[in-house]
């Protein structure tokens, strides 16, 4: 996997050189801006970024990015005004391009994108690579249909809002950590540049990860005063794996299979982040400005294919409980008191959390938790079994023949439909939610490398969970998808090497799978009729 995307960068760098004029992007008016949240300042936090460009040899759906460091010998950017040419990040184009506003000043759906998240530098061969957002940056056919309006956001989230989910001192030691390293991913694990197993640091990682749960605040912001019915935040690294104090220890992996202890690529949990903002920031009624609505009762529902296991440990903290410690067996067992409240006594009954998963019995598919003993009446985790190949194995994924495919597709769909309908909606429906954050990962898309959704599955997902929560405002938050290589792939001669389209395919195939299935997250969500007002109370 890692080598077949290797080999890809290598490959396009040598020959991708050629610029284009950049796509225009007209941003958001969010009014005057401090010099500490200013783009030219996001600017300057990212002298690696690469330049998009488009190979128009195979189409304008076809991405490309060319890592340009020779940025990092320019010395210090100086300050430029507004109307001044934008740097090279600042050309870069947002998640999705403003299409379209509504008459009335309120957006349907607005994809707000965090640029914060482009200095997150984890390297080329890494997973979780800025390619992510590359993908998302640039206008392609698929999304330029969607009745949305996309903005940037630049707005870092504060420590207060950081530090009602994590402890004080786990975000100190990614500071101290960050501090030290260099603003690139080029050293080696042995320099520091390691959080744990999987997951990479750079100069700039907490500042990315801070910036979206800043977009995902502000997204907060846009549906409790009604300026926006439903908002995507486009924006990484990931969070859902992250815990109160980070990695969350699985005791059936802790001392045998150390690997399944990590933080899976997260730094910040963006999406209790924001449930926490939301629910200290509206979620009292006298408190909440007459025009904006009260987000009292959260839901944060999480569709990525690995179990967010980090949401559930923050969750479930609402409540004062004991957590054993991670000690060895023969060791006696020792305890330590949780709670971290958001608001009051009633949170851990009016926060719920849902996750649609993989879940091996063995413990085998990280990061190992979520079986069907794990619910409540606030948590209810939806197992799904995997069909097909073992995930991840990719030769076993690329030697299957269309047919083959579409069988594992119908079953994967099938039992995401069963499995949802009988075990999540319920709840939820009886939960009633005044907001609903989707913990977005796309993943478990076909042309990933783990299970076998297709589009109209996140899309069935997408509504059957609206449904279900008739009142509710929502947001989503991108989480995992690492499909960022043109779909489908075909047979390679040896590992390690790409497919090369057809010049008469379809072009909507031929698009990247993180496009695709996010594509149709966002569609569904534009589809979606304004929710009733809830009550306000008292």
């Amino acid at each position: 996997m890692a080598t077949t995307r290797a080999a890809a960068a290598s490959q396009n760098d040598e020959r991708m050189r050629a610029a284009v004029p950049p796509i225009a992007f007209e941003p958001h008016d969010l009014g005057p801006q401090s010099p500490e949240t200013s783009s030219d300042v996001v600017d300057s936090l990212t002298p690696a970024l690469m330049r998009v460009n488009l190979d128009k040899k195979r189409g304008a759906d076809d991405l490309r990015v060319s890592f340009d460091r020779s940025s990092d010998e320019d010395g210090p950017r100086s300050n430029r005004s507004g109307d001044s040419k934008r740097s090279s990040l600042g050309q870069t184009p947002v998640g999705i391009k403003q299409l379209k506003n509504s008459p009335t000043g309120a957006s349907s759906t607005v994809v707000l994108y965090s640029k914060a998240g482009l200095g997150h530098d984890t390297g080329a061969k890494h997973q979780e690579s800025v390619m992510r957002l590359a993908v998302l940056g640039v206008v392609s056919d698929g999304l330029r249909e969607l009745q949305v309006e996309a903005r940037e956001s630049s707005f870092v989230c504060p420590l207060g809002d950081v530090v009602r989910v994590h402890d004080a001192d786990y975000v100190r030691s990614l500071q101290e950590k960050c501090s030290q390293l260099p603003a690139t991913s080029d050293v080696t694990p042995a320099q520091g540049a390691c959080l744990d197993t999987d997951t990479r640091l750079c100069a700039n990682s907490l500042d990315a990860a801070l910036g979206g749960c800043g977009a995902a605040c502000e997204a907060i912001d846009l549906v409790a005063t009604n300026r926006a019915q439903n908002v995507f935040v486009a924006c990484r690294p990931p969070g859902h794996h992250a815990g109160p104090r980070g990695a969350v220890a699985c005791f059936r992996h802790f001392w045998r299979s150390p690997d399944m202890c990590s933080c899976g690529f997260c730094l910040l949990n963006t999406a209790a982040v924001a449930g926490a903002y939301a629910r200290y920031r509206y979620g009292r009624p006298r408190a909440v400005p007459e025009q904006s609505k009260v987000l009292r009762k959260i839901a944060i529902i999480d569709f990525d294919v690995h179990h967010g296991n980090g949401t559930e440990e923050i969750v479930k903290g609402l409540k004062p409980h004991k957590v054993q410690k991670p000690l060895p067996d023969s060791w006696p067992a020792e305890y330590r008191e949780v709670h971290k409240p958001w608001l009051d006594e009633s949170d851990g009954d009016e926060v719920f959390f849902g996750s649609v998963h993989l879940w091996d019995a063995k413990g085998a598919f990280y990061p190992g938790g979520g079986g069907p003993q794990e619910s409540s009446d606030t948590i209810v985790n939806v197992p799904l079994a995997a069909v097909g190949p073992k995930p991840g194995d990719v030769r076993a994924r690329q030697s299957l023949t269309a047919s083959q495919r579409a069988k594992l597709c119908d079953e994967a769909g099938a039992n995401l439909r069963r499995d949802v309908s009988a075990q999540l909606l319920p709840a939820l429906q009886r939960f009633d939610a005044d907001l609903v954050i989707f913990s977005a990962g796309f993943d478990g898309y076909e042309a990933d490398l783990y299970h076998w959704f297709r589009e109209s599955d996140y899309e069935w997902l997408t509504h059957a969970v609206l449904d279900a929560s008739p009142r509710a405002s929502c947001i989503s938050i991108l989480e995992g998808g690492y499909s960022t290589w043109d779909w489908p792939p075909k047979e390679a001669k040896r590992a390690g090497t790409r497919r090369t389209a057809s010049p008469d395919q379809d072009t909507e195939v031929q698009k990247p799978g993180l496009l695709r299935a996010c594509a149709a997250h966002v569609s569904a969500l534009a589809a979606r009729a304004p929710p009733s007002p809830p009550p306000r109370g008292f």
